[in-house]
């Protein structure tokens, strides 16, 4: 019987190896995570920063959103809802979701990140920051965000299921390291939230539009318009005076609004501003009834306070400012021009708003109204 001894230890040994290997297998396999989309204010940054965080470290495979959300339509299940996630998770072997959502609170971005298990109804773990600005978020997650969630997330297990493969294409559609494309919804109504507290919430229409506006800090245009004057004196006191039309002159037309508070703010701060304008013709010709050409010169400029209201991707607004117009015509050789010179001067009141009509295309719409106090050499009797 000894020498049967040296065979059964060998035996022992042998079992004893094959399950540490299978202990070493399940332990160095990788945890597959699913980073869903960010509904919010700068969202779509917020949610790369937050895979290529989770994708850098070993361990880690970030599952693409299109082989869920093709999963959910063959099952005929939604990819958010706890039922859904269930039998997503134990087909796809996804131990962890990540989900969460960015707002604007106190003029500052608020993230929150909410890790659930694979089964989708257990909170691991979250993270939450509040920053100014989208790259210091970006930074906060670097720094914080596998620290708080890291460990839930190697820990958690996938959901009992049988495992589909899958495609080339799931695998290409989303590299951790780069920018991941992130289809905007049509659907009326605003994409669900997790709440941290459990269960789902889901963000009402006006929250999500007022999460979802924009502010500028500085507007600019310039167009090329067509300036066209007419003038007829029906009691003129100067002698020698004589009508005097301008069919059409080219003219350029600059207008910039300049928000200072919201190089730092998206809040109140935000939404005061300097209205800055200036117009200049140019190829101006007059020429009187003996034929003589007299040099002509039109500008105008413009100043004031504009206040401006955002909503969703629209905005209205208010200016109060002062402007001067001028329109001259220079004597030649001693011969006075027929026409008197014009320089106004006066108040502005106008209110208005940009609208978007689509993503890439906002009308604009202004109505004035002009205090003169000063008209130049029209008033004048000489």
């Amino acid at each position: 019987m000894a020498m049967h001894h040296p065979i059964l230890r060998l035996v022992r040994g042998a079992l004893l190896a094959f399950c540490l290997s299978l202990l070493t297998t399940h332990a160095l396999a990788d945890s597959r995570v699913v980073v869903r989309d960010f509904p919010g204010p700068s969202g779509d940054a917020v949610r790369r920063s937050v895979v290529k965080e989770l994708g850098r470290h070993d361990g880690i495979t970030i599952v693409p959103n299109q082989a869920v959300d093709r999963t959910a339509k063959r099952r005929g299940v939604r990819p958010d809802g706890p039922i859904g996630r269930r039998e997503i998770g134990g087909e796809l072997e996804v131990a962890a979701w990540v989900e969460g959502r960015v707002r604007r609170k106190a003029g500052k971005l608020e993230v929150k990140v909410v890790v659930r298990g694979g089964s989708g109804d257990e909170e691991l773990a979250t993270f939450s920051a509040m920053r100014k600005k989208p790259k210091q978020l970006d930074a906060a997650i670097r720094s914080k965000l596998w620290k708080d969630v890291g460990s839930a997330i190697s820990d958690a297990q996938a959901p009992e299921a049988a495992y589909v493969e899958p495609t080339k294409e799931d695998e290409e559609a989303e590299e951790p390291a780069m920018p991941v494309p992130v289809a905007q919804s049509t659907d009326s109504e605003a994409p669900p939230f997790v709440s941290p507290m459990g269960g789902e919430q889901r963000i009402d229409g006006d929250e999500a539009k007022q999460s979802e506006r924009t502010v500028s800090a500085l507007q600019a245009a310039l167009t090329m318009n067509t300036l066209h004057r007419t003038l007829h004196f029906n009691d003129a006191f100067t002698q020698g005076i004589a009508d005097y039309t301008l069919a059409a002159a080219p003219m350029a037309d600059l207008s910039a609004r300049l928000y200072p508070g919201a190089f730092f703010s998206d809040g109140w701060a935000s939404y005061i501003g300097l209205d800055l304008r200036a117009q200049l013709a140019f190829a101006l010709k007059s020429e009187g009834a003996d034929r003589t050409q007299y040099p002509t010169h039109y500008d105008g400029f413009g100043a004031g306070l504009v206040g401006r209201y955002p909503f969703a991707q629209h905005e209205v607004n208010a200016i109060v400012g002062y402007g001067v117009q001028r329109f001259r015509v220079d004597d030649v050789g001693g011969q006075p021009a027929p026409v008197p010179d014009v320089d106004y001067r006066s108040f502005r009141f106008a209110a208005g708003g940009r609208f978007a009509l689509m993503e890439r295309l906002k009308i604009g719409i202004e109505a004035a109204w002009l205090l003169i106090n000063s008209t130049g050499e029209l008033a004048s009797k000489e």
